[in-house]
């Protein structure tokens, strides 16, 4: 498809490999500023976020504003008169080398996504809920290239958060290590089911781990937010319900938030799916707030009791 498409630098006389790295900007007026690395590969301009400038052996680097992405795209296409997306590199806040627990029957890597669109008082990455530009990030470059030295030695890759449906380059970056032949886990808070589905429908991710933060009544004040939009949660159960990928769904267990009530509805809210897990509260200094408590076994085990008739498969985690 891309095999005519004449590369940017041909312009310029210049061979790809010999173009060096320098440092420019691009100002156009827009809120948030990232670093990019512009690099051309397989007919496509993509743009990947970097940490160390000296790595770089083929790319322009640019600081750019993402607001107007959008409009130096469409300049790009005009200045080389073809075909020209750019992609901006999903940005990551954290890579954790190897988990045995977070992904079932997998030796997993976990990378972490800032931002979230909830303010769950209990979070225990709290760190990644609200972010800056001066919170450390790991380029989306380094982590690909951990994957593939680990290749052989992982088979999973465990993509969490902050919610990491929020990030509309989140389909590109899967693509990328699903080519390195990686199954994929995504943990949601199930707000984004366009974008769930999209990536379901692409074979881009092997299960899904969907928070289930309360009773419909009470996931405002759980999810810390006026409006968790239950419609788009419910549009995700129901989604997640009809089996297209293997799923759970997960509630965290904390005895200020949560009540016998909370899980006669949740019974009613998931009725009919494959599996539910309550996980015990860990108190810990990433929390948003710190200083809540864990529901003992017993009451855990009762508030079990509630939706497992409605569930096909349930269980205590971490108890």
């Amino acid at each position: 498809m891309f095999a005519n498409i004449p590369h940017p630098f041909q312009h310029l006389g210049v061979a790809p490999q010999a173009v060096r790295a320098d440092r420019a900007a691009v100002r156009i007026g827009a809120e948030e500023e990232y670093d990019c690395v512009f690099a051309v590969g397989r007919g496509l301009l993509y743009a990947e976020e970097f940490s160390r400038a000296d790595s770089l052996q083929t790319a322009v680097v640019v600081r750019i504003h993402i607001f107007s992405i959008s409009l130096f795209s469409l300049f790009l296409r005009f200045l080389y008169g073809g075909f020209c997306d750019i992609i901006l590199s999903m940005e990551l806040f954290g890579l954790e080398k190897l988990s045995l627990v977070d992904y079932d029957s997998h030796t997993a890597a976990t990378v972490f996504t800032g931002g979230c669109n909830f303010r769950c008082p209990f979070c225990h990455n709290g760190s990644l809920v609200v972010t800056s530009k001066n919170d450390f990030r790991i380029s989306e470059e380094e982590v690909l290239d951990y994957l593939t030295k680990r290749k052989g030695l992982l088979d999973g890759l465990v993509v969490t958060g902050g919610e990491p449906t929020l990030h509309k380059d989140l389909a590109d970056f899967l693509g990328k290590v699903k080519d390195l032949g990686y199954d994929i886990k995504l943990d949601t808070n199930g707000t984004s089911p366009e974008m769930l589905a999209s990536l379901v429908s692409s074979r881009l991710v092997d299960y899904v781990a969907m928070d289930i933060k309360s009773s419909p009544s009470s996931y405002s004040l759980v999810a810390g937010v006026s409006d968790p939009r239950l419609d788009k949660i419910a549009e995700s159960v129901a989604f997640l319900k009809k089996g297209s990928v293997p799923y759970e769904f997960r509630t965290t267990l904390i005895n200020e938030f949560h009540s016998e009530k909370d899980f006669t509805e949740i019974a009613d809210f998931i009725d009919g799916a494959d599996k539910y897990f309550i996980q015990k509260y860990r108190d810990s200094d990433g929390c948003l707030q710190s200083g809540f408590t864990p529901v003992p076994e017993e009451t855990a085990a009762k508030y079990l009791s509630i939706v497992a008739p409605h569930v096909g498969y349930a269980a205590l985690r971490g108890y």
